[in-house]
């Protein structure tokens, strides 16, 4: 979870709060947290079904 925050906060820290919502889904970094949020969602739900 570390990973998807991190990611998410150096796209945020790059463009401030007041970038229109376009400006965050075209920034390069966005492809960083799809990926990060993506393997923890697997992470995660690997975990799951392994209980």
């Amino acid at each position: 979870m570390q990973t998807v925050v991190g990611a998410l906060l150096q796209v945020l820290d790059h463009l401030g709060p007041t970038a229109p919502d376009s400006a965050y889904l075209d920034h390069p970094g966005w492809v960083n947290v799809l990926n990060s949020a993506g393997a923890a969602c697997l992470a995660l739900s690997s975990d799951k079904h392994g209980s």
